[in-house]
């Protein structure tokens, strides 16, 4: 059978690292079998709906590569592939399962269940569940709302495997006769993801392992319908450093930020298939047609994955290196316009700025820290560098500098190098007593990026005022 998986947000607000890994694992897990993947919008949280989250979808998704099959903007056999186009199928399978006495119409009000929460019930007492059918029908007829509840077998226990955990069991008695229906009709997740999923011929189901608990739910219901299980993929758990559990509402990494941050789409998915997956060579620089290709679902770890935004940054400087001055450039820009940075400076200087930081970058917006650590007009000695300009012999360095500097017309690079080895011939100084004192006297700083260029940066009028102020 063709492997068919499903990416399937809800438009609640915008794509969070949690939601990103489950999409490219889902993704992986399809492409490597020339499967089919699919995206559905799962909308039916009206209350929750947030403006413009399904334009943020598509653009996360189409940004990381991770191209869809069939959905709503594309179409395909098995639409419509948002979830409040599909409200019909809900009311059918539920009123089917009624008729099946698999689940059941429950009339209690939200004071009536908030007394049972009171009297310390873990879950709902199933009052409704033993209504006579004349009961029933007249709270219908009386105009009473009701939700349609699902069934759970008082007794034994409901097992299901998973690909990563293996087999589950859980006792029946903890399983709560779930709402499947609300009032307005609309089906909770729970509902719309196994009627959708078999409607839509979903083969393997990919989720985080908060879900495991609540499987047994959709085993019962795939069971009550007569429908086949997919497989099902539980993936680990993505944490911050100290084991807690990423979060939406504290605005956790989010895809949209770091891309704001200068981090690259690629190198986002790069690192975001590492957490809770590796490849057996323990290779960590993937392309994603690289990852489809040595991706395999044994591989995924049970344990639960740290998000480390400094690995994140190393895995995205490897990509950095490899963009050429102007793409760079185009990452960097909307950071250095924002600092002022910029503002009257020549295209030939901001390349120059870029091409300086360029190894030295993780991100776009640390292009900042490096100009603040390297070129801030501020110029301030630390104990360390001014004991160094102390030694004998470095003076005479910095006033030959000095001196050949100031005939320099052109302030570029390639101007300034030659005049460094010369200065070592006329003071009789070389290696780290040459360059060190140039370097502290010039940046204030005893390591950093190529001198001519960190110079050519400052301009002539900064390293001039610099070395006359240091040259007794």
């Amino acid at each position: 059978m063709a492997i068919r998986t499903r990416f399937a947000p809800s438009p609640t607000g915008f794509i969070h690292v949690g939601n990103l890994r489950s999409a490219v694992f889902t993704y992986l897990i399809a492409k490597k079998e020339k499967g089919t993947f699919i995206l559905r919008i799962e909308d039916t949280d009206q209350e929750r709906f947030v403006e413009g989250a399904v334009d943020a979808i598509y653009y996360t998704l189409n940004t990381c590569g991770l191209l869809w099959d069939e959905g709503p903007d594309k179409g395909g056999d098995f639409g419509p592939y948002i979830q409040s186009e599909r409200m019909d199928n809900y009311k059918k399978y539920a009123l089917e399962l009624v008729e099946k006495k698999e689940a059941y119409k429950c009339f209690c009000t939200e004071e009536r269940l908030a007394s049972v929460k009171e009297k310390g019930y873990a879950k709902y007492d199933g009052l409704c569940s033993r209504l006579t059918d004349e009961e029933v029908k007249q709270k219908e007829l009386e105009g009473t709302p009701y939700v349609i509840r699902q069934k759970t077998p008082d007794t034994g226990a409901t097992s299901f495997t998973c690909k990563v955990f293996g087999t589950i069991t859980i006792d029946n008695k903890e399983i709560e006769d779930q709402i499947i229906l609300k009032t307005d009709e609309y089906p909770t997740y729970n509902f719309a993801n196994v009627i959708d999923d078999h409607l839509m011929n979903i083969t393997h189901v990919v989720r985080g392992n908060e879900y495991l608990t609540s499987t047994p739910k959709y085993t019962l219901l795939y069971k009550a319908l007569g429908w086949e299980e997919p497989t099902y993929v539980h993936l680990p758990l993505v944490v911050k450093e100290g084991g807690k559990k990423l979060s939406k509402r504290e605005g956790d990494a989010y895809f949209a930020d770091f891309v704001q941050k200068g981090f690259l789409p690629e190198a986002i998915v790069n690192y975001i298939a590492l957490l809770g997956w590796s490849p057996e060579d323990n290779e960590e620089i993937f392309t994603l047609e690289e990852l489809t290709s040595r991706f395999t679902m044994d591989r995924i770890n049970k344990s639960p994955a740290t998000f480390d935004v400094k690995k994140l940054a190393w895995v995205n400087s490897h990509y950095i290196k490899k963009l050429s001055i102007e793409d760079l450039k185009e990452i960097c820009m909307p950071h250095l316009v924002e600092h002022d940075i910029v503002q009257d400076k020549s295209e030939d200087w901001i390349n120059s700025l870029i091409t300086v930081f360029k190894d030295r970058m993780s991100f776009g917006e640390e292009i900042i820290d490096l100009y603040n650590e390297f070129l801030e007009i501020e110029f301030k000695l630390d104990d360390e560098g001014t004991e160094f300009l102390n030694q004998e012999g470095v003076n005479e360095t910095l006033t030959v500098f000095r001196n050949l500097l100031t005939d320099v017309e052109d302030f570029k690079a390639e101007n300034i190098k030659p005049l460094i080895k010369q200065t070592g011939k006329e003071a009789g100084s070389k290696g780290k007593m040459l360059y060190m004192p140039l370097r502290i006297a010039t940046t204030a700083s005893m390591h950093g990026p190529d001198l001519p260029q960190v110079l050519s940066l400052l301009g002539k009028e900064t390293v001039l005022e610099r070395l006359n102020l240091l040259i007794k």
